[in-house]
């Protein structure tokens, strides 16, 4: 399988013509410039390496947004481009009586398992009201209190998407009851039982994180 180059800088990135298309170097004699790799992107079928030349600011090249929207551009790059835009999601630690509250979706990746409340933040929502909606949304309790804690950064296992996760400790008003369109269940558990049964990476290294107080900072799991 050929290595396709995906060079950007500061919003430019490098292509070359093929046959009518604006495609990816595949050849180093492609590339009149030096790059350093900077990581392989999580295709199962293609390999995609993006890099950063060692150039000034190329003016010249087209920019990623106006790519995308281009008619002659190979498909992979343009589900390139769309892949490294990062994704942002929020996760809730609400501890009470020494548990943690948990909730196991009926559907999607985590269908089944154990997890912290959270999700997805939507077009153009402030965290914290990621924060406050994915809570009420998933669980029927109201935010009280938050605390960001935490930001963990890892290509999600089984996609090829890059997840930027913001960790909030909160504290919340009433008792859980699952949305029965997308929660099987909701209540507060053991950390040891969540740790056992979750499938995110992101709430095994929350949990293990936050066993002691320590001001907020920003991990990469890659």
């Amino acid at each position: 399988m050929a290595a396709h180059y995906y060079i950007e800088k500061d919003g430019r990135v490098f292509l070359v013509e093929r046959e009518g298309r604006l495609c990816f170097p595949t050849d180093m004699g492609e590339m009149p410039f030096k790059f350093r790799v900077r990581k392989t992107m999580p295709f199962s079928d293609a390999t995609v390496i993006n890099c950063e030349p060692l150039i000034p600011f190329p003016n010249e090249w087209p920019a990623t947004d106006d790519v995308i929207m281009m008619d002659n551009v190979d498909p992979l790059v343009r589900r390139s481009l769309w892949k490294a835009k990062p994704m942002l999601a929020v996760d809730a630690i609400i501890e009470r009586g020494g548990k943690i509250l948990a909730v196991k979706p009926n559907r999607g990746w985590g269908e089944m398992h154990w997890k912290l409340p959270g999700g997805v933040v939507s077009y153009a929502e402030p965290l914290d009201r990621a924060v406050d909606r994915e809570v009420l949304e998933e669980t029927g309790m109201r935010v009280t209190s938050k605390k960001p804690a935490l930001a963990l950064s890892k290509a999600f296992p089984g996609s090829e998407m890059w997840f930027t996760a913001f960790i909030y400790l909160c504290e919340a008003r009433g008792e859980p009851k699952p949305a029965a369109d997308e929660i099987a269940d909701a209540r507060f558990i053991s950390r040891s039982e969540l740790l056992k049964s979750t499938n995110s990476p992101f709430v095994v290294h929350a949990l293990k994180e936050l066993k002691s107080a320590k001001p907020f900072r920003i991990m990469s799991l890659d």
